[in-house]
Formats: structure tokens, sequence, C-alpha cells
């Protein structure tokens, strides 16, 4: 398959970057935005958000998928942030029914991160 290298730099790249940590907006229940240091840990096991003082570690094996606006309505997953979903968001859709909304630059980068993740 010779799209294989290009995924494999491309995942490469993604895995160093949040291994770094990266700022990244998050949607909040009421529509509210934070931009906490989002990233993954040593082990590749955990997403950390990090913003003044708090810290969340979000398990991957706890994310059951990864979705898009438009995916969370044809799956009829409601959350209480649907209103202020859009193109730009991705969200984790995680193990007892909880939800980490991430809002990228564009749908572009959006795209990138969710397949990524």
């Amino acid at each position: 398959d010779d799209k294989a290298p290009i995924l494999h730099e491309a995942l490469s790249t993604f895995v160093r970057t949040l291994l770094r940590g990266i700022c990244i907006e998050v949607l909040l229940d009421d529509g509210s935005v934070i931009f906490p240091h989002t990233s993954l840990n040593s082990e590749m096991t955990h997403i950390t958000l990090d913003v003044n003082e708090a810290q969340r570690a979000i398990p991957l094996c706890d994310v059951e998928r990864v979705a898009t606006a438009r995916e969370l309505r044809t799956k009829n997953i409601l959350t209480s942030i649907q209103p202020y979903l859009d193109d730009r968001c991705c969200t984790l859709v995680l193990r007892g029914f909880e939800f980490v909304t991430f809002r990228l630059d564009n749908e572009r980068h959006r795209e990138y991160f969710a397949a990524c993740l």
C-alpha cells in the first residue's frame, strides 16, 4: 500500500506533537471554552488536559469513539453542547456516556486530529 508511509509519518508527527503537548480549545457544556495544555503521556495510554492547576487524565481505553458533530446527530447521541458544535469539533465519546469536545482551527485539522486519535 503506497499510502502506508504517509500515514505512518502523519501518525508519528501527531504522537510527537501530543507527547510535547499542545494548547487546544475544549468546549464546555455551557458553550464556553477553555484552552488546556493537552498532552499524551509517555506510555501513550492517557490524554491529559491541564488548565489552571486542574488536571484530567483521560484513559484512551475509555474512548469508545471519536465523532464529528454530524456523526453525533446521525447516531442520535445527544449532548448538552449540541447547539455549540460545528464542523471544527471532534468529540471523544467516553465509557460511562461522558464527552470531551475539542474544537480545532478548521475542518481539515479536525479530520487529521480525529483520524490520528
